[in-house]
């Protein structure tokens, strides 16, 4: 016979505390969140006598979070009761019951329901707390690890460790605290005109990737993320990011772009750390981690830069110190020495013997004068790149690399100072009178010459047979023709005294004043 509706039976009241006690037994050991959710809405289900329940959670957002079902869904005319979810008198969920068993649903069952959503509520705080306390911890672990590498690092920069090897460190470290799989710095993007193309970029430092970008490859800048972060100086998240490496397209995956500044106006560079596309990407929280790092890499190629620039004040001072001790006291002495065998010379003349020696010795000396007037401008090019002088001889040892007697190179005068423009036609010269000499003139040895004053003069003399009639001239004539082009000459002749051939080339030079002193 059917209860009359209404009636609860006599033995429901201890069914529903053991049902309860129950299901504040399972909260109290701390399951999941949706294990709980679960274990709640179906006590709530028996104590109530529904057939269907359901458990809704909102999220901090206020949008659906979890939720949590049992029974069968009843249709919208059934019985129902509703309780909402309360956190320190805000509405975080709710618990709703429909259809049930025997009658309309009671006092009691609002009392129960009251409870379970009660204790529902205390398992979502609970779980909120317990997600908060995990991100806490979290963070202050990768503070912790963020602190340690900028420890290391600062410590690599203070013990001068060269900066490469403190660049690839910050890349490693910032890929370690993001989980990523690699990172790579570029330099910056750049800044063009409107309309205009933005020139490559280079790759200084790749770590990590499977694949790695070679060091020294070129990235196009144009139209590309790197750009947009050099441009507006804000890191940015790529989902998918690809670039242009060498002319072809190089696919990353999930990056974060960092640009490399330190607060300073000018960035340095910009950092990249790649994610496995398979693990998902990079979330803007460890924005902040990859731009300490980037702070830390801009710092670094700033103290680098400072560093070069310091050592290069030092090249400088001890090139002058040494330029002014050679003119002060080295290039004095021989000067006035060469003045005293000229004299000495002059009173020699009925010892023609004793005359030719001290003769001999006096173009020494002048040679000599040459020779340290022209290391005194080699010490003053400071700017780290070789002059010319330097790329002459290491043209002429390039190409005589099969020659037993390794060509001589006199130089003269200020030959760092000539433009580059003008450098380039010297060495080309140098080349093609170097190259007739030891492939065609069959030369033993080869003299070349360069001497800078109003006149830029090359020589290159040969002891060879000469240039064969059946070699093309080609090349001779190209000479002839850039000389006159500048306003000089060329020619190609007999050496004399002795066999060989002799090349001469010229043009005016306008020679830049000096700045401390002149020389003798």
């Amino acid at each position: 016979m059917e209860e009359p509706r209404g009636v609860v039976p006599v033995v429901a009241g201890p069914e529903r505390l053991a049902t309860l006690l129950r299901s504040l037994t399972a909260l109290a050991r701390g399951g999941d969140l949706d294990t709980v959710l679960r274990s709640l809405v179906t006590a709530a289900a028996d104590l109530t006598e529904a057939r269907h329940g359901v458990l809704r959670v909102l999220g901090e957002d206020g949008a659906t979070g979890p939720v949590a079902t049992t029974g069968v869904e009843q249709p919208p005319s059934a019985t129902r009761l509703e309780v909402p979810l309360r956190v320190r008198g805000r509405v975080v969920g709710g618990l709703t019951l429909t259809d049930r068993r025997h009658g309309d649903f009671t006092a009691d069952d609002d009392k129960a329901a009251i409870a379970v959503a009660g204790a529902a509520a205390v398992a979502v705080e609970h779980a909120r707390l317990l997600g908060d306390t995990r991100r806490l911890l979290d963070e202050a672990q990768r503070r912790e690890r963020r602190l340690e590498a900028s420890g290391e690092i600062t410590t690599q920069v203070l013990a001068g460790a060269d900066p490469e090897d403190v660049l690839v460190l910050a890349a490693e470290r910032a890929t370690e605290l993001c989980d990523g799989v690699g990172a790579v710095i570029t330099t910056p993007p750049a800044a063009v005109a409107e309309g205009d193309v933005a020139p490559p970029v280079r790759v200084t430092v790749s770590v990590g990737l499977e694949d790695p970008l070679p060091v020294g490859a070129r990235v196009a800048a144009a139209s590309s993320p790197l750009a947009e972060v050099a441009r507006t100086r804000v890191p940015r998240v790529e989902v998918d990011l690809v670039l242009g490496v060498d002319g072809f397209p190089r696919r990353l995956g999930p990056a974060l772009l960092v640009p490399l500044d330190g607060g300073s106006e000018v960035i340095t560079g910009v950092l990249v750390v790649v994610r496995d596309a398979a693990t998902g990407g990079l979330d803007t929280d460890r924005l902040s981690t990859v731009a300490s790092f980037a702070d830390q890499a801009a710092l670094v190629l700033r103290l680098a830069e400072s560093q070069r620039a310091r050592r290069q004040l030092d090249v400088a001072a001890d090139r002058e110190r040494i330029a002014a001790d050679l003119h002060d006291h080295v290039l004095q002495r021989l000067f006035a020495l060469g003045l005293g065998l000229q004299a000495t010379q002059a009173r020699l003349r009925t010892h023609p013997d004793a005359a030719s020696r001290v003769n001999e010795a006096v173009d020494q000396v002048d040679g000599i004068v040459r020779d340290i007037r022209t290391s005194i401008f080699d010490l003053h090019a400071v700017d780290g790149a070789p002059g010319l002088g330097g790329r002459l001889r290491g043209a002429v040892a390039e190409m005589a690399v099969h020659v037993e007697t390794e060509p001589v190179v006199r130089l003269s005068g200020p030959v760092d100072t000539v433009p580059e423009a003008l450098a380039a036609q010297v060495e080309a010269v140098v080349r093609e009178g170097v190259s007739n000499a030891i492939r065609h003139g069959d030369a033993q040895s080869v003299i070349v010459t360069v001497s800078v004053d109003t006149v830029l003069a090359v020589g290159v003399t040969d002891d060879g047979v000469g240039i064969p009639d059946t070699v093309a001239r080609s090349g001779l004539a190209n000479l002839v023709a850039r000389a006159r082009a500048l306003g000089g000459d060329s020619d190609v002749g007999r050496r004399s005294p002795g066999p060989g051939t002799r090349l001469t080339w010229w043009v005016p030079f306008d020679p830049p004043a000096p700045t401390e002193r002149t020389l003798p």
